[in-house]
């Protein structure tokens, strides 16, 4: 009985979050999540799936893509590789959302009726996604200014393997109304 005990410990508690501190970091986090939760439900339920497809596409297109150091040297961009690939993942993601949004597959992937609170699981995965994306895109001299906490969720191919599979297993447990 004493080991459940010492996790209603006030001590223990406090002990727990001693080095947490309220700073830049933790409320640029807690703003993105907001602003993702906000932007996920504004989306809706069917274009919340749209969402996650494209994100999963433009990361292929992205990946794939041959031609970002022709890129970088014809338009004598003097910018990191990494920024280039970021933005490269966003216009395709833009693009592939735009196309998929007014498509036949807008209407495949409805989920009709949805709670918000799915949208609202939905809307943390892609934050997640994105997250892990954009971060395992940077370059080691960026990933060294980025807080220490952070790095282990979100940089590595074994994390990001993981946050694009959470998402396809969620969906298997999500009922279609």
């Amino acid at each position: 009985m004493d080991s459940y005990t010492q996790y209603f410990n006030t001590d223990f508690l406090a002990g727990l979050f001693a080095n947490w501190t309220l700073g830049p970091e933790i409320l640029f986090i807690i703003l993105g999540i907001v602003f993702i939760l906000i932007w996920g439900l504004s989306l809706g339920r069917t274009r919340a799936l749209v969402s996650l497809l494209a994100i999963y596409i433009a990361y292929v297109i992205e990946t794939l893509f041959p031609y970002l150091s022709y890129i970088n040297d014809g338009l004598n961009l003097n910018y990191d590789i990494s920024f280039i690939r970021i933005g490269l993942f966003f216009a395709a993601y833009i693009i592939v959302f735009a196309i998929l949004n007014g498509s036949v597959v807008k209407v495949r992937l409805t989920m009709g009726e949805s709670s918000l609170m799915i949208v609202g699981l939905i809307s943390m995965l892609q934050l997640g996604l994105l997250i892990s994306i954009i971060i395992n895109n940077l370059s080691a001299a960026i990933l060294r200014q980025a807080p220490e906490f952070i790095l282990p969720f979100f940089y590595g191919q074994q994390v990001l393997f993981v946050w694009f599979l959470i998402p396809i297993a969620s969906l298997l447990f999500i009922k279609k109304d």
